[in-house]
């Protein structure tokens, strides 16, 4: 068995594997995103419940934008105006019929209760559409090497915005 190092010039063997630097910079984001929100559920103040909170929301909003970024090129690949995949194109499709389901209602004059619910109840279609659209587009970039940047945009905008409402829910009730 011969224990000489692989001939990488010839094209023999694995290069040496290098650290990312994007997953160094996602994780400490995360990290102090994370610590930026954990106050807020004890600190008494509601300006500073907002600030920590909303310092949390945008430290954990740019750790999943380096993190899906530093993906893409990590892979060697470059970003695109328009979709490249049939995936990208569905996902941008759902994304625009979820932003038409809440703008269009709003627009919609109701004068009975059982109408405007009825409203109401389109426009949360509507942000549910989008979310799941985020969802496709996320899934598209990660297993379709999709890399549309309007695209990456929008699919990441919904789905950092989605779950800070939720948070924001979950912190009023106490």
């Amino acid at each position: 068995m011969d224990a000489s190092p692989p001939n990488l010039a010839a094209g023999h063997g694995n290069p040496p594997r290098r650290r990312a630097p994007w997953r160094r910079i996602s994780g400490g984001l995360a990290v102090v995103g994370a610590a930026l929100v954990v106050p807020v559920f004890f600190l008494a103040s509601d300006e500073l419940r907002g600030l920590f909170y909303y310092l949390g929301f945008v430290s954990l909003g740019l750790a999943l934008v380096v993190a899906v970024m530093g993906w893409v090129w990590g892979r060697g690949r470059t970003f695109t105006f328009l979709p490249c995949t049939p995936w990208g194109w569905s996902a941008l499709g759902t994304f625009g019929l979820g932003l038409a389901l809440t703008i269009v209602p709003s627009s919609v004059q109701t004068t009975t209760l059982t109408a405007g619910n009825a409203v109401n109840s389109v426009i949360r279609l509507g942000f549910f559409v989008m979310f799941l659209a985020s969802v496709v587009a996320l899934w598209s970039v990660r297993s379709r090497a999709e890399r549309s940047v309007g695209l990456v945009a929008l699919a990441l905008a919904v789905a950092v915005v989605v779950p800070y409402f939720l948070l924001a829910a979950v912190i009023e009730a106490h």
